[in-house]
Protein backbone atom coordinates (compact mmCIF):
# COMPACT_ATOMS: atom_id res chain seq x y z
CA UNK A 1 0.00 0.00 0.00
CA UNK A 2 1.03 3.54 -0.53
CA UNK A 3 2.14 5.95 2.18
CA UNK A 4 -1.12 7.90 1.61
CA UNK A 5 -3.14 4.92 2.91
CA UNK A 6 -1.20 4.96 6.18
CA UNK A 7 -1.57 8.60 7.08
CA UNK A 8 -1.16 9.33 10.79
CA UNK A 9 -4.42 10.44 12.38
CA UNK A 10 -2.61 13.30 14.14
CA UNK A 11 -1.99 14.92 10.73
CA UNK A 12 -5.74 15.26 10.09
CA UNK A 13 -6.39 18.65 11.70
CA UNK A 14 -10.09 19.08 10.91
CA UNK A 15 -13.27 17.19 10.08
CA UNK A 16 -12.79 18.28 6.45
CA UNK A 17 -9.28 16.74 6.42
CA UNK A 18 -10.67 13.47 7.79
CA UNK A 19 -13.59 13.46 5.34
CA UNK A 20 -11.23 14.01 2.40
CA UNK A 21 -8.90 11.26 3.56
CA UNK A 22 -11.60 8.60 3.94
CA UNK A 23 -13.12 9.66 0.61
CA UNK A 24 -9.74 9.14 -1.12
CA UNK A 25 -9.59 5.70 0.50
CA UNK A 26 -13.05 4.88 -0.86
CA UNK A 27 -14.58 4.51 2.61
CA UNK A 28 -18.25 5.46 3.04
CA UNK A 29 -18.35 6.61 6.66
CA UNK A 30 -20.83 9.17 7.92
CA UNK A 31 -19.88 11.30 10.93
CA UNK A 32 -20.85 14.58 12.56
CA UNK A 33 -18.44 17.35 11.60
CA UNK A 34 -19.19 19.28 14.79
CA UNK A 35 -18.85 17.80 18.26
CA UNK A 36 -21.69 18.84 20.55
CA UNK A 37 -20.90 19.61 24.18
CA UNK A 38 -22.85 20.32 27.33
CA UNK A 39 -25.48 18.45 29.30
CA UNK A 40 -27.73 17.83 26.28
CA UNK A 41 -24.98 16.49 24.00
CA UNK A 42 -25.68 12.93 22.78
CA UNK A 43 -22.60 11.47 24.53
CA UNK A 44 -23.58 13.07 27.84
CA UNK A 45 -27.07 11.53 27.91
CA UNK A 46 -27.88 8.37 29.89
CA UNK A 47 -28.05 5.06 28.04
CA UNK A 48 -30.83 2.66 28.95
CA UNK A 49 -30.63 -1.08 28.32
CA UNK A 50 -33.66 -2.84 29.72
CA UNK A 51 -33.81 -1.97 33.41
CA UNK A 52 -30.14 -0.88 33.50
CA UNK A 53 -29.29 2.83 33.17
CA UNK A 54 -25.75 4.01 32.49
CA UNK A 55 -25.06 7.65 33.39
CA UNK A 56 -23.48 8.66 30.05
CA UNK A 57 -21.95 7.22 26.86
CA UNK A 58 -18.29 7.49 27.89
CA UNK A 59 -16.07 4.51 28.68
CA UNK A 60 -12.66 4.87 30.31
CA UNK A 61 -10.42 1.85 30.51
CA UNK A 62 -8.38 1.33 33.67
CA UNK A 63 -4.74 2.29 33.38
CA UNK A 64 -3.46 -0.65 35.40
CA UNK A 65 -1.16 -2.95 33.45
CA UNK A 66 0.05 -0.33 30.99
CA UNK A 67 3.58 -1.17 32.01
CA UNK A 68 3.24 -4.63 30.44
CA UNK A 69 3.56 -6.63 33.65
Amino acid sequence: MSEQNHRRMATLRSAADFAGHIERLGIDLKFDERLESGESAPLALPYRLGSLTIGNRFCILPMEGWDGT
